[in-house]
């Protein structure tokens, strides 16, 4: 259901693991971004009929972040697999665990979120912490984009974010 977002955004799946998919994009870190929202908007209508005829909810929550990656062909040749190598994959990896934990779907590093023009007037955001990046050697901004939750939850953010941002700083 959600591949066809990530191939529109000129992205390519490059692992599917645990129930998910690691993604990788080439381009732009708003096509990224903007993958992840269109994602976010398709399950939550899922989510809406899985309601109506009794089935269960989908849960998810995606991670994004922004650096080099390496990309290649492993293994022998009866048995060969792509891999990629970053330190990038495993920090949207934990953002994408982290993010059940602040009620959002997409978080963002702030450096990927700084290779986006116009971020903070183009999205729905709001700062949720910061982490030590061991990669980089610094202090990581986290931000929540909450352009692709639902209606109920985008007015509860908006009408909370600079209490919350508060809270945070």
């Amino acid at each position: 259901q959600v591949l066809p977002e990530i191939a529109e955004q000129d992205g390519m799946v490059e692992d599917f693991h645990e129930g998910g998919f690691t993604a990788l994009y080439l381009e732009r870190c708003a096509k990224a971004l903007d993958s992840a929202i269109s994602i976010s908007q398709r399950i939550h209508k899922m989510n809406e009929v899985n309601l109506e005829v009794g089935r269960e909810l989908i849960e998810f929550s995606m991670g994004i972040a922004y650096g080099a990656v390496m990309v290649g062909i492993v293994g022998h040749e009866s048995r060969m697999a792509a891999i990629s190598v970053s330190q990038q994959t495993e920090i949207a990896e934990f953002l994408q665990r982290l993010a059940p934990k602040y009620y959002s779907n997409i978080l963002i590093t702030g450096t990927a979120a700084a290779r986006i023009p116009s971020f903070s007037v183009m999205y729905h955001t709001r700062v949720i912490g910061y982490v030590w990046n061991t990669f980089l050697g610094q202090i990581e901004k986290i931000y929540d984009v909450y352009d692709g939750d639902t209606e109920e939850n985008k007015r509860g953010k908006d009408m909370t974010k600079d209490m919350f941002e508060e809270g945070v700083l």
